[in-house]
C-alpha cells in the first residue's frame, strides 16, 4: 500500500543499521525519508526543510530524543 502524496519523514537514529531498516521500510510505502545518526544532523536537516514526522531514538549520546523535539 502506497500513500497518495508524499509525507517527509525525518528519522534519527544512532545505530546506522536500524536507521538504514526504519528508512527503507518507510521508503518502500512510499514516504520522502530523511536519516539523521544523531541529534546535531537532525536539526540541520530541520533548518533546511519542514517535516510532516520525526521518528527518532529516545537515548543518544549527546542530545537525547527528547531533548532533538524540544528543540
Amino acid at each position: 500500500m502506497h500513500i497518495e502524496s508524499q509525507v517527509s519523514m525525518l528519522i534519527v537514529d544512532d545505530d546506522q543499521s536500524i536507521l538504514n531498516f526504519i528508512s527503507i521500510f518507510f521508503r518502500d510505502y512510499g514516504y520522502l525519508v530523511v536519516g539523521c545518526s544523531n541529534a546535531g544532523e537532525a536539526l540541520v536537516a530541520l533548518e533546511k526543510k519542514r517535516f510532516d514526522v520525526v521518528l527518532t531514538d529516545i537515548t543518544m549520546p549527546e542530545v537525547s530524543g527528547i531533548e532533538l523535539l524540544e528543540k
